[in-house]
């Protein structure tokens, strides 16, 4: 059975289709589309494009309430600014001076 991610998947065939009408009228392919076709691709692409903003985080399937399976990583360790050992030299070493090759 079809979960809530097919939404995505269709607003993005939506978009990819009335992208490709629009690049193939651009400059080194120029077929020639009808006026209609040419506006409805503009809108398929900006309206899939939305869709797919709109669709693309869902909570039940992308893992907000729902725990995604993978490989458990164990939290990180804290550690606090004080126990981190001070520089053992608090003053740089003085550079060597340039010398120049000729």
């Amino acid at each position: 059975m079809l979960g809530k991610s097919w939404r995505s998947t269709v607003s993005a065939c939506v978009s990819a289709a009335g992208m490709f009408i629009i690049f193939a009228s651009a400059a080194p392919y120029n077929v020639q589309f009808p006026v209609t076709i040419s506006a409805l691709a503009a809108f398929m692409a900006l309206g899939g494009l939305a869709s797919l903003g709109l669709n693309t985080k869902d909570s039940e399937v992308t893992g907000g309430s729902i725990v995604q399976p993978g490989i458990p990583v164990a939290p990180a360790v804290q550690v606090a600014i004080a126990e981190i050992p001070p520089a053992i030299s608090p003053k740089p070493a003085p550079a060597a001076p340039l010398l120049r090759k000729w």
